[in-house]
């Protein structure tokens, strides 16, 4: 009978588990490398998006705001029309003056802001991914001066209701109306109901006052379009979205 006899491999030396282990790590730590790489090329792209997003909306607000600002103007040059020849209005002598009156009392356009992309940004952390500092200060500063300008705005609307109360106690604007129905009348005559000269005067204040706060809205909303241009240009360059 033969007898087998079992054969024996040779051991591995220690250098052989130090190279698979090497060999094992250098995978696991590729395959890290390679999914960080892919999270930050995601973040990017989504940063980016963000951007791209935010530049049509400052574009939209830019837009709005070189628009309303047109009328603002033309309010503030009634307001200067009226008060430059307010003896002519206390009088009812003069329809160009009446014009101003009518045309400043029609009200103003509002500001809507467009917001959507920085709601996102602040309501869903996605801040963090914005990398550059300059860019993400230069965001929060945007999105401080268009809410204060938000609150200039209510100081114009406190004058103008200010005004629009005055005027509803002091004119009469059914005559108003008779006079654009009737072709043969001189329209565009508002007459006073009172002929108390404090009551004028006191319009004239308020009218004064709301002029001010208006003329430095104005200011404030061009500078806040200088800003706007800056911001646009900043994210233009950075992220290449020309």
């Amino acid at each position: 009978m033969e007898v087998h006899h079992h054969s024996h491999s040779a051991r591995k030396k220690w250098t052989h588990y130090l190279w698979e282990f090497l060999m094992l790590f250098l995978a696991v730590f590729c395959g890290f490398l390679a999914e960080n790489q892919r999270e930050h090329y995601v973040e990017h792209q989504r940063e980016k998006q963000y951007m791209r997003s935010l530049v049509a909306d400052l574009q939209t607000d830019t837009a709005n705001i070189r628009q309303a600002n047109t009328w603002f103007e033309k309010i503030s040059s009634a307001c200067d029309t009226l008060m430059r020849n307010y003896e002519q209005f206390m009088g009812n002598a003069s329809p160009e003056t009446h014009r101003s009156f009518q045309f400043i009392l029609a009200g103003y356009p509002d500001f809507v802001y467009t917001d959507r992309t920085i709601q996102q940004l602040k309501n869903s952390g996605g801040l963090r991914l914005v990398r550059d500092h300059d860019v993400s200060d230069s965001i929060v500063a945007y999105d401080a001066n268009i809410r204060d300008m938000v609150i200039e705005e209510s100081a114009i609307t406190l004058f103008y209701d200010r005004l629009h109360e005055l005027a509803a106690r002091n004119f009469n604007f059914r005559e108003l109306d008779e006079q654009q129905n009737n072709p043969g009348s001189v329209a565009g005559i508002v007459h006073w109901l009172t002929t108390n000269v404090q009551d004028k005067e006191q319009f004239y204040n308020i009218l004064r006052v709301y002029t001010s706060t208006l003329n430095s809205y104005i200011r404030y909303r061009k500078r806040l379009l200088n800003k706007a241009a800056r911001l646009i240009g900043l994210l233009n360059k950075n992220y290449h979205l020309d």
